[in-house]
C-alpha cells in the first residue's frame, strides 16, 4: 500500500495492487468535541469488472470491524 493523500489532520488515502487486484481506502476525520473524532471511510476493490464491485460490497462488514478495532486500540493509548 502507498499513501496517495495526506492532509493532516483531516484526510488520508492509500492504494495498492496485488496481482490483478487494486484497492483504495480513504479515511476522513471530523472533530467531535475536544478529544474525539468521527471517521468516514470509503474503499473500493478493483478486480475483473463486476467482481470487484461485489467484493467491495461484501467487504464492508470486515473493513468496518477493522476500523472499530483500530479505534479501540488507539483510544486505549490516550
Amino acid at each position: 500500500m502507498r499513501t496517495d493523500i495526506l492532509e493532516r489532520p483531516r484526510l488520508w488515502s492509500e492504494s495498492g495492487t496485488w496481482r490483478f487486484v487494486r484497492a483504495e481506502l480513504t479515511l476522513r476525520f471530523d472533530e467531535v468535541g475536544e478529544a474525539a473524532c468521527e471517521v468516514d471511510y470509503r474503499f473500493r476493490i478493483h478486480a475483473l469488472g463486476p467482481l470487484g464491485l461485489a467484493v467491495s460490497a461484501l467487504s464492508v462488514p470486515a473493513v468496518r470491524a477493522d476500523l472499530h478495532r483500530a479505534s479501540r486500540i488507539l483510544s486505549s493509548r490516550t
